[in-house]
């Protein structure tokens, strides 16, 4: 490990913590959890019963909230189960 890694790891944990503990990152910002979590195609596909194939079609037609990382897509966990819990809760 270089030299100077290990303060700046520290200085950084030390810089998080007084963040937390204010209650966000900046002066008058709030710490607010991710607004997405993204799972591959092949969780998806599990999920809605179908193939890996047929959920990098739906994202890329924009039926699906998802979009492509290099050569792997990612697709929005909210977009899987959204409808899931709308049924449960009828």
């Amino acid at each position: 490990m270089a030299p100077g890694v290990p303060s700046l790891l520290w200085a950084l944990k030390a810089a998080a913590e007084r963040a937390e503990a204010e209650g966000g990152s900046a002066l008058g910002t709030s710490a607010v959890p991710p607004v997405s979590v993204e799972i591959s195609t092949a969780e998806a596909a599990r999920e809605l019963g179908c193939s890996e194939g047929y959920v990098r079609r739906l994202a890329r037609a924009g039926r699906l909230r998802g979009r492509k990382v290099g050569p792997v897509w990612l697709v929005a966990e909210a977009a899987i189960v959204a409808p899931e819990r709308k049924d449960q809760a009828a």
